[in-house]
């Protein structure tokens, strides 16, 4: 094996160990240089990223630079100029510099590879893992502490700290996948009964973690699944197997959401009693229940809603700072400091902490109000240059379950963009860029 061989070999062994880990890495922050990273998701991208020059000097001839590489290198060039003139530059230029290692670990870096007709099939089993572990643990804790709104934020630390529709967002496209798994062994005639309970162990996740976006994301994207499929009995097919799970998956929920509700009820009984106090079968006034189809009809619910309003709070205030800098923006990752500086007076102690850490929830306002309009129409073209691909290549990717399941899966971080910015978050991010890159490659590439 010469020096090119073991550099590919090398590269492609260091993207197969980061789509393991990466659900399943750890924040940490070093406190003596200021920064934190997601250990060791983040120190093998930046490997990755290292080795990537190299790497494309050596198959610089196979590689086929086209119009969506440009628009990605655009992107980066222009969310840098507008980081040096950011108000808070120090913060900007951070933000950008791990865009560009996302992208050159997750995109360039697996299109490269990809170009060397490298196996799909073990990219596959790595990134499925490293979730299915994910969601087993999530899933262990959500039986172990309740399904609540509350504690849909807990269940994943330490590896998603914050969980919630950071978690499920992770989940919905191995959901997609597994679904490709399904019928993929149906059409061979293979023992499905492996990939449906880990379709199961999924929904049940993404149900319990009270992401309304989530709920929305997930039944679009499993239609648009099911209206690409080929033919009829197909169709039919993953109904028998999907409807039944969801069912079940709901009657998890009522059960488990109850037995909560009585060992709570137990230890309210023994409190009174053993305090002397007058026992009131009402008084169970601190279990919240979390609903399901409360959580849903709550989308809309934006009076009420402290999770809408807020999101509207800052959505507006936003387009306030973007029309004192439309151009340039207020510089990238910079909106929490901005909104924290407009809010901190009125706002309580408690809060302002929040401030800080929360970005604008809007992927797409991001790019308008931090980068300004050139970033906005760069990101924006890159999803049209996408879409538009695809339209043009609609049979190749209907010839197969897999290429149906990685476009169903963009469509879910393209949805999701509407309601969170994930551009800076690692475990999404790194997995959106390797999703572009391997649906960049089968619509250029006519082969599996």
């Amino acid at each position: 094996m010469n020096f090119k061989q073991v550099t590919s070999r090398f590269a492609f062994y260091l993207l197969l160990i980061l789509l393991f880990v990466s659900p399943i890495s750890i924040n940490y922050y070093f406190s003596s240089v200021g920064v934190g990273l997601t250990i060791p998701s983040e120190l093998i991208s930046i490997t990755l990223c290292c080795l990537f020059p190299s790497l494309f000097y050596l198959y610089r001839q196979q590689y086929r630079i086209n119009l969506l590489d440009k628009l990605i290198l655009a992107h980066l060039i222009i969310l840098f100029i507008s980081s040096v003139f950011s108000d808070y530059t120090q913060v900007s230029v951070k933000y950008s510099i791990t865009v560009v290692w996302y992208v050159i670990a997750g995109f360039y870096s697996t299109k490269l590879l990809l170009s060397q007709k490298i196996e799909k099939k073990p990219l596959l089993i790595a990134y499925l893992s490293g979730h299915l572990i994910l969601t087993a643990y999530s899933l262990f804790r959500f039986i172990d502490l309740g399904i609540f709104y509350e504690t849909s934020y807990l269940v994943s630390r330490p590896f998603v700290y914050q969980g919630h529709s950071n978690l499920s967002v992770l989940l919905e496209p191995v959901l997609l996948f597994l679904i490709a798994i399904i019928l993929q062994f149906l059409k061979e005639k293979k023992d499905i009964k492996l990939a449906v309970s880990m379709a199961f162990m999924t929904i049940l996740v993404i149900f319990f973690s009270c992401s309304r976006t989530s709920y929305v994301s997930i039944f679009l994207s499993v239609s648009f699944f099911f209206l690409l499929l080929p033919s009829p009995k197909t169709k039919k097919t993953i109904l028998k197997i999907i409807i039944p799970i969801i069912v079940l998956a709901i009657g998890i929920w009522k059960t488990n959401d109850y037995l909560h509700y009585l060992k709570y009820k137990d230890q309210k009984e023994s409190f009174y009693k053993n305090n002397s106090h007058h026992y009131d079968s009402n008084d169970i006034s601190t279990y919240k229940q979390t609903p399901m189809l409360n959580e849903m009809l709550n989308i809309t619910n934006v009076n009420k809603d402290k999770s809408n309003s807020e999101r509207l709070n800052r959505w507006k205030s936003g387009l306030g700072f973007f029309k004192k800098s439309p151009f340039l923006g207020i510089g990238p990752g910079s909106f929490s400091h901005k909104y924290y500086d407009k809010v901190a007076i009125s706002s309580s102690s408690n809060n302002k902490l929040t401030y800080v850490h929360m970005n604008i929830h809007n992927l797409y306002l991001s790019w308008l109000v931090e980068g300004g309009v050139l970033v906005f129409l760069s990101g924006l073209s890159i999803m049209i240059y996408i879409t538009i691909s695809i339209i043009k290549k609609w049979r190749i990717i209907r010839s197969s379950f897999f290429h149906i399941a990685l476009l169903a899966s963009f469509l879910t971080f393209f949805f999701h963009g509407i309601v969170q910015d994930y551009w800076n978050e690692p475990r999404v991010a790194i997995l959106f860029w390797v999703g572009l890159a391997m649906i960049d490659y089968q619509i250029n590439v006519n082969e599996d």
